[in-house]
This record gives C-alpha cells, structure tokens and sequence, in this order.
C-alpha cells in the first residue's frame, strides 16, 4: 500500500487514531439521548424496508402526522428526494441481520464514520507523501 509505508510508527498513529474515533463514536451513540425527527426517519424506512425492499416511502409518517393532528409536511406527499436511498437500504441490511434496534441502526454511521478517518489518513499520505507529525517523534529514519 503506498500510503502505508512499512513504518511501524505510522501504522500505530493509524490504529490509535481510528480506535480512538471508535470509541468517541460509541460513546457518542450510547449517550442517553431521544431519537432526532432525522433518525427515527431513517430507522422507521430502514424497518419499512426489511419488510418490502421496494417500499421506499414516507406513508408511515403521513399517518402519524394525520393521527396527531398536525399539518402534514407537503414533501412527505410527493416523490420521496429528500432522504438518500443508500442510508436507508444499509439500514434495512442490518436490521435483518441483527434486529431492528437503536444500536443496531448505530452501526451503519459508526462503520463509514470509521472508514472516512482511515480514508482522510490515506488521502493526506498520499497528497504530502509524508509521516504524520506524531509519529516522526519516534521514527529513526
């Protein structure tokens, strides 16, 4: 791999860097909080789409805006553009495989959330082709 230099220190840094994300992301997740309008959006078609994969809609909130009374968003009545499909799909993947709860919704941003800390890391390897500054402490090259 070019941007992973056999560099024992700069494999550290990475590995410390990305454990380190994990855990605040975590313990961002586990924190006790009430689902935002967002993320019970997404769990609520994540959990539609398990049950009919082509069931990409906002019909479920139509009826609990009209059981509540309440004005009824007028994007919610026509062809659904506003939420990203993929999100939504990655959800329902992980809901059949491990039940549709909260944290098992929790893993699909904890996982790319990851994977863009490592992609940062590549990305700033390759474009300085240099250690990070951390790791130059303790290389002796």
């Amino acid at each position: 791999m070019y941007f992973v230099k056999s560099n024992f220190a700069t494999i550290s840094f990475l590995v410390i860097i990305v454990l380190a994300a994990g855990l605040f992301r975590f313990a961002g997740f586990s924190s006790p909080h009430g689902m935002t309008w967002d993320e019970e959006f997404y769990v609520q078609m994540g959990e539609d789409l398990t049950k009919n994969p082509l069931n990409y809609n906002c019909r479920y909130f139509v009826g609990v805006f009209e059981r509540l009374n309440l004005d009824t968003p007028e994007y919610l009545h026509e062809p659904l553009f506003k939420h990203p499909p993929l999100f939504s799909y990655l959800l329902s993947f992980v809901f059949r495989t491990g039940g549709a709860t909260y944290e098992a919704a929790s893993l699909v941003p904890i996982f790319f959330g990851l994977v863009l800390v490592f992609l940062s890391f590549a990305l700033g390897s390759f474009l300085f082709n240099k250690i990070p500054v951390w790791p130059r402490h303790f290389s002796r090259q």
